[in-house]
């Protein structure tokens, strides 16, 4: 089936000199065969899914993989001459602020290029939820969150391993370019499987829900007038321009703001958090930085409201 798939991705596109194809696996599943698989068929990069070197943590997430698995994966990925970057979860109900450093420690033992980790979100309707409404879980403490996050980002920069998104570091020349088009919204992806989610400028569309409902559309010819989908307004565009850009390093121009956009940013809001060190303007650029980081949301909301 993954040859299949890779096959049937050349048959149909024209990928670009250069491009980069990069292929989400799981350490419970990736094995030396799919490795030379996806090689053979061009694939450039790897993102693995090892969320944690815990036991008890993984048996919480219900991962199929444990920390064995993960690292015989790994040590497949680091001989395989593919680039790769790995996955790991913070603040996880029980996750102790040692246990998430240490396992980000032995994630280091194997030199990755890139690596994300990302804060737990307890989305309506998982079990996790669930499990959280019934008393059952409890969230991280913000002191345990900001720890972990902080702890992890100051490790990754003394490897030289830089932050570029607020969950996603690599070193010099090794940021993947498929989660850097995710903030800009200049950016177009095509939405391929069951209930998956499209994008292009200002428009945005989601694939019928459930592999019934899929494959009846796909039989139909895959006809985007079916589609749910949702054009966004100047104003939901200048909101999002805010809440994409600030996730990045390199953050939001004020000069394609005004170029964009018929609205300003509240000086007082922008004069705040520039006072309070949570962003700085440098050559037109609103960046966040220092504590800021950890309150991504709230200064996009702030800032994102028009003067």
């Amino acid at each position: 089936m993954l040859e299949r798939l890779c096959v049937a991705v050349h048959d149909n596109f024209r990928l670009a000199e250069g491009a980069e194809w990069s292929v989400e696996a799981n350490p419970a599943s990736l094995d030396e065969t799919k490795l030379a698989i996806l090689r053979d068929h061009g694939v450039g990069r790897v993102s693995i899914g090892v969320q944690s070197f815990e036991p008890a943590l993984l048996s919480l997430m219900g991962r199929t993989h444990d920390a064995a698995q993960a690292g015989r994966t790994l040590d497949l990925l680091a001989s395989s001459g593919l680039r790769w970057s790995a996955d790991l979860i913070f603040a996880l109900p029980r996750q102790t602020v040692g246990q998430f450093l240490s396992s980000l420690e032995r994630l280091l033992e194997w030199s990755p290029s890139h690596v994300s980790f990302y804060g737990l979100t307890w989305e309506p309707g998982t079990p996790f939820r669930k499990a959280l409404d019934e008393g059952r879980l409890a969230e991280a403490s913000e002191d345990d969150w900001a720890a972990m996050y902080q702890g992890g980002v100051d490790r990754l920069a003394a490897e030289g391993i830089a932050r570029y998104e607020v969950s996603n570091f690599a070193r010099p020349g090794e940021e993947c370019r498929h989660n850097q088009a995710y903030w800009k919204t200049d950016s177009v992806w095509l939405a391929a499987g069951n209930a998956a989610h499209g994008y292009r400028p200002h428009v945005r569309w989601r694939n019928p829900r459930g592999l019934s409902a899929w494959s009846s559309w796909a039989d139909r010819g895959f006809p985007f007038a079916e589609l749910e989908t949702e054009t966004l307004t100047l104003e939901e565009r200048w909101t999002e321009e805010w809440f994409l850009g600030l996730r990045t390093a390199e953050g939001v121009s004020l000069r394609r703001l005004a170029k964009l956009y018929p609205f300003s940013v509240n000086p007082d809001r922008l004069r705040r958090r520039l006072e309070a060190g949570h962003v700085v303007e440098e050559d037109g650029w609103i960046r966040l930085a220092g504590d800021g980081w950890m309150l991504l949301d709230s200064i996009a909301a702030e800032l994102s409201i028009p003067a």
